[in-house]
């Protein structure tokens, strides 16, 4: 989590829920009363990141100032302006792509666990106990087990 502190350049109230736009990127303040503030206005809060959308912490909003409406930027101090936002919004999203592949990487391997596992049970290749409680664990223990197998056999590709 990080702390945000910037002056209001768009304020958009909707079906109760309060968003701001702050050098260029957009918060949602929530649902709950947020302090009153206008365009122009400093305002600082904690940042949380809910999936795909930056959100301000419960409770943590605060006017810092109170200022003046922003002037609209011409298109190309705009882009100068905002090059550290979209930064930041670059290595979020290269984070989340990390973590996303490897969402991928994990469920490919449990699938192919699935089917491995399926496969040597149904030809005689894996016995599995007498009754149905000692063979859904050792089923469920070498899915388990492959799936881990699988996946980091997929770490070492990259190797």
């Amino acid at each position: 989590m990080s702390t945000m502190t910037g002056v209001v350049e768009r304020k958009n109230e909707r079906k109760g829920a309060t968003n701001v736009c702050i050098d260029g990127v957009w918060y949602g303040l929530g649902f709950n009363k947020v302090p009153e503030f206008s365009e122009g206005d400093t305002i600082q809060f904690v940042v949380v990141q809910n999936g795909k959308y930056l959100n301000a912490e419960e409770g943590s909003v605060e006017v810092v100032a109170q200022g003046e409406a922003p002037q609209p930027k011409s298109t190309s101090s705009n882009r100068q302006g905002n090059s550290s936002a979209r930064e930041d919004y670059w290595e979020r999203k290269e984070l989340r792509d990390l973590e996303t592949q490897n969402e991928i990487r994990w469920q490919a391997s449990r699938n192919a666990a699935i089917e491995f596992a399926s496969s040597a049970v149904a030809h005689g290749a894996f016995k599995l106990g007498a009754t149905s409680a000692k063979a859904y664990d050792q089923y469920r223990q070498l899915v388990s087990d492959l799936t881990e197998e699988f996946y980091n056999e997929t770490l070492q590709v990259n190797e």
